[in-house]
Order: C-alpha cells, then sequence, then structure tokens
C-alpha cells in the first residue's frame, strides 16, 4: 500500500471532534481553477482527506508539508481555501492560514485546493475563450493577481495587453502582492496597488518607518565641567562630527524584521530591495523584480509594553508567563476581573466575568515557546471593580522594585499615590506594608546574587580588554568565600596615562550604598587638555590605611612607578592615605587639596580676611611672595599665623610645587568630578555598578578622542582659552630685549620680571610651573613676531590626541554565565563604615536635629 494511502483518507465518516482546535482538511488536488461568468469553479482533479488537524500548530509550512506527501514538489504550488458560498482566497503565508483556522466552518471541514504550477519552459497558451478554461500559466498568473481579500481581478484580451504594455514602460517597481514567475519566463506580470501611484507608495513607506562650590576657592584652569554640562557637550559634538545621520531602516521579512532560522529553501527568498547580490549586473532586468509582502507580527517586548499594554491578533509572545502577565497588567490597568479560563503548556484562555464577552486566547504554533494570540474580543460589559485578584503585595512589590530601591525610605503615602496614578486602585495600608517587605526582599536577593557571577565577570572583563588588570581579592569565613576587596585598572586607561597625561594623579574616596556598603577608591590624572583621566579604580570594605596601602601597591605595578621624584600626588587628606603615599613613595610630592584645607582652618580661625590671605599665600608662585603673604597673615590674626606656620607650604602653596610636573593645581576636583559622574551607580548592585562605570569610562575616552580630532589649535580648547587671557594681559608688559633669547619686562601695574625664552623660564614661576607662557612672555613672543602656542610644553600638543584609547565593555551581567572554575562567592560581611560627612555634623550639632545621630 502506498504510503499517501495510509496518511490520507479517500472517504468515509469524518470522525467527531471534542477539542475545538481540531478539524479535518478536505484536499483537492490535480484539477484546475476555471474562471466562469460570476462564479469561479475548480474542475477534475481528487479528493483526499487528512483528518485530527492541530489549528495551534498549522502554518504555510505545514500546508507544504501535506501536501507534499501527495507527490508535489513545494516550488509548483499554488493553495487556495473556500467557506461556504465564499470566493477562492490564497494562502501565501501563516496570516492566512491564521484566517483559514479563523473561518472554520460548522462542520470542521475545511476546503483546500492545490493548484500546480506549470515549468518555466513551458509557453505560455492563448486564453481558451470557447470553454472559459484558462491555461495553466494564465492560472497561475491569476492566482497572482489577487487583492488583500483574495478577490480575482478580471483580466480580459485587452487590459492585459495595455497591463503587458505599462510594465515594458515601467521604471520603478510596482507594490506586488504576489510570487514572481519563474525564471526563464521572458515578462513579468506585476499588480500596481489600485488608487496609488509611485509618490503615494514611497509616504506610505516614509509613514511606517516613524515608528556650591566657594568661588573664592575655584582653580579656574582646571575646573572640571558638571555631568550635565558633559552631557550637552557629547551630545553637541557627535551632532558636529557625524555628517550623514542613518536612518533606522524599515522592518522587513518576518515577524518585526528577525530573520527567520528556517535555512532550507532559502535561495526562494529575495532581497529586500528586490534582488540578489548576483543580479547586480543585470540592474535593468531586475527591476521588473518584485518584493514578496509578508506580513510584519508584532512582538511583545516586556520593557517597553508592559506599562500600557496592548494585544493584536497574531501577536508572538516569547513563553506563556510574559503574556500572563501582560494580561494580568492589563487586567489592573482597566480594574476588571480577568482570571485565566485554560491554562495548560500549550494555551492560555483569559476572560472576564460570566456574561462578558472579553476573551483573549493564545496558543503555541510549534514546539517552540513562542505563544500567538488567535482570539481576542477586548469588549467589556462588567462593570469596574476596585478589589482585584491580581493587585495583591507580591504584584505591587515586583512592579515597584526599582522604585523602591532607588528610594528604601519611600513613604506609605507616596507608594499608594504611584500606585492610584498608574493602576486607579486604592490598596490598603497592610497591603503597602507587605509590598515594601517584599520588595526589599527581591532587591537585596539581587544584591546578593551579584556576587555570585563576579568571579566571571572579571574574567570576561579581562577578555574584553587584554592587558588589563583585574584583582580580586576573596577572604574565607569559614567553609564560605566571601568578597573582600576588587581593583580594575584598565589596559586604554593605564596606556593613556603613561603616554599622553602628566606625572600627577589625583587620589580620593566614596562611599558605596546598599545593603552592602563599602568605599570606592579612585586615581585619576590630567590630561593635555586639563581634564580629567581616570586611572584605576577599587572596591574595598572600609576606607584606612591598609585598604590605601593595597590600593597604591597595584597602581606603582600597573604604572611602574620607580622614581618617586618624577610624580606628584593630590587628595583631600584621606584617613591613612598621607601614610600610605609616605610608606610607599616617601620621595614623591604630596599636595593637599586647599578647600579641605582651608575647612579645617576656618573651624577656628573664620572671617574673610584671613579666607583671602591663605587663599593668596597658596596662589604665590615664588617664595617672596608666599612669605609676603604669611606676614599678612600674622599681622591681621597671631593665632591663625600659628596654625598655618607650622604646615608645610609643599603641601599647598605654588611656591614650594616642583616645576617638572607642568601642573599647578591647588584643588582636587578631578577625584569630586569623578565621583559626581558615577553618582548614581554607587547605589546599584555591584555589578551593575561596575558596568556603569566602565560605559562612563568608554564614553568619555571616545568623545575626547573625537574632539581631540577637532582642535583649532595645536592646543586643546581650555589651554587656547589659557592662552587668550594671558594674551588679553600682556598688553600691560613692556619687553626690553637683554640678550638672544632673554627679556626684562616691566608690568605697568608695578614689578619686573626677567624672561627666558630660550629655557622657557620667566622668574614669575608661571610659566616654569605649568608650562603654558604666562601674560610676561607673551609679551615678549609677540615682539618677536611669533606664536604663542609654539612655546606651549608638549605635553599639552600630543598628551590629549594619543592618550584616549578605545575601552570595550565585558559581557552583560544579565548574561554573564554563572557556573565556572571557581565556586560562587557570598556578598562580604557588614563593616563599620564610620560617620559620613553627613553624620558627622550631625553628631556635632545634635540640637540642630532634636536628638543625637546613631552611627
Amino acid at each position: 500500500m502506498d504510503e499517501s494511502e495510509e496518511f490520507f483518507r479517500k472517504g468515509g465518516k469524518q470522525p467527531k471532534y471534542t477539542d475545538p482546535d481540531k478539524f479535518s482538511l478536505e484536499i483537492h488536488h490535480g484539477g484546475k481553477l476555471i474562471k466562469g461568468e460570476g462564479i469561479d469553479e475548480y474542475v477534475g482533479g481528487e479528493v483526499v482527506f487528512l483528518d485530527h488537524v492541530d489549528g495551534n500548530k498549522m502554518s504555510w509550512i505545514e500546508l507544504v508539508r501535506i501536501v507534499e506527501q501527495l507527490g508535489y514538489e513545494r516550488n509548483e504550488l499554488v493553495f487556495f481555501y473556500k467557506v461556504d458560498n465564499e470566493d477562492f482566497k490564497i494562502l501565501e503565508n501563516d496570516e492566512h492560514v491564521l484566517k483559514m483556522v479563523a473561518a472554520m466552518p460548522r462542520s470542521r471541514n475545511m476546503p483546500l485546493y492545490v493548484v500546480r504550477q506549470q515549468p518555466a519552459s513551458q509557453p505560455c497558451m492563448p486564453i481558451n475563450t470557447v470553454d472559459n478554461e484558462i491555461p495553466l500559466v494564465q492560472e497561475i498568473h491569476v492566482a497572482q493577481s489577487l487583492n488583500w481579500d483574495g478577490l480575482f481581478i478580471d483580466w480580459n484580451d485587452d487590459n492585459l495587453d495595455t497591463f503587458k504594455r505599462q510594465q515594458e514602460n515601467s521604471s520603478r517597481n510596482q507594490w506586488q502582492l504576489g510570487d514572481l514567475p519563474t525564471e526563464g519566463e521572458n515578462e513579468a506580470f506585476e499588480v500596481q496597488y489600485e488608487g496609488q501611484n509611485d509618490s503615494e507608495v514611497e509616504e506610505e513607506q516614509d509613514e511606517d518607518e516613524e515608528d556650591p562650590l566657594d568661588m573664592d576657592f575655584i582653580d579656574n584652569d582646571y575646573e572640571q565641567i558638571g555631568e550635565a554640562g558633559e552631557i550637552e557637550i557629547d551630545n553637541n559634538m557627535f551632532e558636529e562630527n557625524i555628517d550623514n545621520l542613518i536612518e533606522e531602516e524599515p522592518e522587513e521579512m518576518g515577524f518585526a524584521g528577525e530573520i527567520s532560522d528556517h535555512v532550507e529553501n532559502s535561495e526562494d527568498f529575495h532581497s529586500k530591495h528586490g534582488y540578489d547580490e548576483s543580479d547586480v549586473d543585470d540592474e535593468v532586468s531586475s527591476k521588473k523584480k518584485k518584493t514578496k509582502v509578508v506580513p510584519n507580527y508584532r512582538q511583545w517586548r516586556r520593557e517597553s509594553m508592559l506599562r500600557n499594554p496592548s494585544f493584536d491578533i497574531g501577536m508572538h509572545f516569547p513563553n506563556k508567563s510574559q503574556f500572563k502577565e501582560a494580561v494580568i497588567h492589563y487586567g489592573c490597568k482597566l480594574g476588571r476581573k480577568i482570571w485565566f479560563k485554560k491554562n495548560d503548556k500549550n494555551r492560555v484562555r483569559a476572560a472576564c466575568e460570566e456574561g462578558c464577552p472579553f476573551v483573549i486566547y493564545a496558543s503555541r504554533i510549534d514546539e517552540s515557546p513562542t505563544l500567538v494570540i488567535k482570539t481576542m474580543n477586548l469588549e467589556h460589559d462588567c462593570s469596574l471593580d476596585q478589589k482585584l485578584f491580581w493587585m495583591n503585595s507580591t504584584f505591587m512589590a515586583q512592579k515597584y522594585s526599582n522604585e523602591l530601591r532607588a528610594d528604601p525610605d519611600w513613604s506609605v503615602k507616596g507608594f499608594t499615590a504611584a500606585i492610584q496614578r498608574d493602576f486607579g486602585l486604592e490598596p490598603s495600608s497592610q497591603q503597602i506594608y507587605r509590598a515594601r517587605k517584599k520588595a526589599c526582599t527581591l532587591n537585596k536577593c539581587d544584591f546578593v546574587d551579584q556576587f555570585h557571577k563576579l568571579h566571571d565577570y572579571c574574567e570576561e572583563l579581562k577578555k574584553a580588554n587584554p592587558g588589563s588588570t583585574v584583582v580580586l581579592k576573596t577572604k574565607m569565613d569559614g567553609d564560605q568565600r566571601r568578597f573582600h576587596r576588587l581593583y580594575i585598572c584598565l589596559d586604554a586607561c593605564k596606556r593613556g596615562f603613561i603616554e599622553g597625561c602628566r606625572p600627577l594623579i589625583g587620589m580620593d574616596g566614596a562611599f558605596i550604598k546598599g545593603p552592602h556598603p563599602g568605599q570606592l577608591l579612585a586615581a585619576v590624572g590630567l590630561d593635555g587638555n586639563n581634564e580629567m583621566f581616570p586611572i584605576a579604580y577599587a572596591i574595598v570594605e572600609i576606607e584606612n590605611k591598609e585598604t590605601w596601602v593595597w590600593f597604591i601597591q597595584h597602581l606603582i605595578r600597573d604604572l611602574r612607578i620607580e622614581n618617586g621624584h618624577a610624580y606628584a600626588f593630590i587628595s583631600d587628606k584621606q584617613k591613612g592615605l598621607s601614610i600610605a603615599i609616605a610608606e610607599l613613595i616617601p620621595n614623591a610630592e604630596h599636595r593637599h587639596c586647599v578647600r579641605h584645607f582651608y575647612n579645617n582652618f576656618k573651624g577656628s580661625h573664620p572671617g574673610l580676611t584671613l579666607k583671602q590671605i591663605l587663599w593668596d599665600a597658596a596662589r604665590a608662585t615664588t617664595i617672596p611672595w608666599w612669605k609676603c603673604q604669611m606676614e599678612r597673615m600674622k599681622m591681621e590674626s597671631e593665632a591663625a599665623w600659628k596654625w598655618l606656620h607650622p604646615k608645610p607650604a609643599q603641601h599647598w602653596s605654588r611656591s614650594h610645587f616642583k616645576t617638572h610636573y607642568k601642573c599647578d593645581m591647588l584643588l582636587n576636583n578631578l577625584c569630586e568630578a569623578f565621583n559626581s559622574s558615577i553618582v548614581k551607580a554607587r547605589d546599584k548592585p555591584i555589578l551593575q555598578m561596575l558596568e556603569s562605570i566602565m560605559t562612563n569610562l568608554m564614553v568619555r575616552m571616545a568623545n575626547r578622542r573625537v574632539a581631540a580630532f577637532k582642535w583649532k589649535k595645536s592646543v586643546g580648547p581650555r589651554i587656547e582659552k589659557i592662552v587668550e587671557k594671558n594674551k588679553v594681559e600682556s598688553g600691560y608688559c613692556i619687553p626690553i630685549l637683554s640678550g638672544d633669547m632673554k627679556y626684562q619686562v616691566t608690568n605697568m601695574e608695578g614689578g619686573q620680571y626677567a624672561v627666558d625664552l630660550g629655557t622657557r623660564s620667566c622668574s614669575c614661576m608661571r610659566w616654569d610651573l605649568c608650562g603654558i607662557p604666562c601674560s610676561h612672555a607673551i609679551a615678549c613672543i609677540s615682539r618677536r613676531r611669533q606664536d604663542p602656542f609654539d612655546y606651549v610644553d608638549e605635553c599639552y600638543k600630543k598628551g590629549a590626541r594619543r592618550g584616549h584609547n578605545r575601552i570595550t565593555t565585558a559581557q552583560s551581567h544579565a548574561s554573564v554565565p554563572t557556573v565556572g572554575s571557581q565556586p560562587p562567592l557570598s556578598q562580604p560581611s557588614s563593616s563599620n563604615q564610620g560617620a559620613t560627612p553627613t553624620q558627622q555634623k550631625r553628631l556635632k550639632s545634635p540640637a540642630k536635629r532634636g536628638r543625637p545621630w546613631r552611627v
């Protein structure tokens, strides 16, 4: 017996179906489609039946596989179906198949008509007007001339000839609704969408595509831009450097523009523009080929659609849980009592109260977990309800977990107002308290779970950035391995500092918030445009001498620091930092931030006059000027002078700074700017925090690298601004030549200076300290009719251009594997961080808060 005879039923009684999704296919094959007067008929051929067909799994590919059992080739098949007295409708894709299943008659028997195409080599025969029988090739053209409703377009001899002439004279592709003729035919038939010209089609396609710092303590030459200012600059820089913005192309082919996983017969698909790469040389002939219109079903995007769910027939969901979640949110949004009438592994049916017509039915179409909506009625006859089964504390905790993570002290009143705003419902106070507790538990678990992936994340980070230093230190707590410290120095930052930055390093620490607090230590350099350049950062348990020694040891190894005389450090006099630097790099210059230095000074010596004298002493560039300011301090307040005089001036005054660093910075705003740029990241779990810091560094490096090639001068815009300011001041200077390259400069406002252009120095020491010509030097350079920018130190010219290297982010924490050769880490044990600066103020003045602050 033939295999097809076992597969199909040729007669007999149709089985009775208890499953509403099962039906029988009545397959007509081997016949011809006849165009009659107002009635279309299928004559000839045979009829077979296929029982127990599952509508949930039916697709166009499944139809092809079924008919192949009858001995037909896949490329020669055209399918039609007909329900009761309706016209024949073509089946070209899955959308048509879904419509066929939805139009299932009461008999659960669906007629399917198979038309066989004629090979391309057979000539096209004229239309037989005697018996109204359409030849096979013309029959296929008629099948291709269906409109969206499945109706035939009446082709007679006159309009067929007119249509052919239009196609020969046409120079542009028209919208085609059917398959192309097979290769070898001399003429390609195409149907122009009725009522539209080329411009209207293009317009439709375009529419589819749219889918307080103290002002006296500001060091202007080194002041860093705030985060908002940097974002605006980065956006402007992007618009300036990108000449032609790339517009997103409309989604075509498949569902939401995704590539199909079916690779067989891929040569049958047309390219996006209607031709293949092999047909580029035959561009004129390929213009007649048209792209097959494929339905574009919407896909469920949880991140963007969950806030306001909406549904369509044919909408795809990744799995059953996301479909149920969307329906639950939809019901809570509308205030309806939606429940799941049917809920198994293959299908889900959601309904409302008894008597309400609302229904959404989705089921799987293949072996994948994807669900597709097949039946939907969103109308409601029921009334709103303020008490919903799904609006419970678990739902609220999952919905608002991110908000509670950002604001753990979110009040009950604010929580209730958010629920009323989003859902129009008023929960009870008990629900709010339970939701807050569950959300805190979820967030805490998120913090803990990310420590399990930390080791694998570090390995991915080293793979993405070869040459980087990533040190993960752990400690044993009984049989459990806990996180202790983490040090990261990316290769791009390491090489960028060595190649393009001055040997000045700012160091600072910042608090890490969350259920497992700690400290973030950072080392930041200064690039050729006087902008911050992050070098390395570390996460430690607490800020003290031990952690600073551990951090600086790794930093010395990465930067290859061997001679301490060549480097300078600036800090806020952090806990244990001064001792650590003195032990590890005793010969390095250690500067203290003048702003924090003055905060200690004003506690016992307040007053505007003393403040100005202290700042003038810090700005003094020569020792005689510094001594003069100290005498002013002594005359104003001897007690203040006694407090200030013992403090070594090499820590806080320019007059005692060394000149080979080419930096006269007084404030540690480098680290403050870095901490400000990552302030939001310090509230997140550890992996999200590391990713945010990494992204911040990557974007900064990329923007600075692009900006360096947009410089109008040989130096950066910040350095250019300093030179232009000194040019204005040079107008008050009178230079007199005293040697080959030496000048005597008299300032009209008082003072006389010696300038040596050969050694690039001035007796005011400003040029020696920062490497940028002072106003006295620029007066001499202008006398020689030379460009002042030629006398700027080389560290400002080449540093920023070559110091900003590319950074590659590691794999996202959400996709980091949880298995590896190392056992998972546990969260760090709790440690006493001490009082924050705000808490310290409260401790000093408890009366202001009404009670002492507990630490």
